[in-house]
């Protein structure tokens, strides 16, 4: 883990290629944290893979605000599914 000094990449599972690069960069060393947005259609596929890397580094949730539909109904602040 790191000490005085945190690189945390973002936006776990926004698409093959961000995931694809953070798991290398977590199995490398090179990233002392990440965070997954788990409602994305690739959080699925990737969740396994992100999980084992728990003990390389702090691996955490990216609160997702912004992007792509709420995981459950959100009627007030997302009342066209979006």
């Amino acid at each position: 883990m790191a000490s005085g000094f945190v690189l945390c990449a973002d936006d776990f599972a926004l698409t093959d290629g961000v995931s694809r690069s953070i798991l290398a960069l977590l199995e490398a060393g090179r990233l002392s944290a990440a965070g997954a947005m788990t409602n994305r259609p690739h959080w699925r596929g990737f969740a396994a893979a992100f999980g084992a890397l728990a003990d390389k580094a702090d691996l955490g949730l990216h609160l997702n605000l912004t992007c792509a539909a709420p995981l459950g109904a959100m009627p007030r602040l997302a009342p066209g599914g979006e």
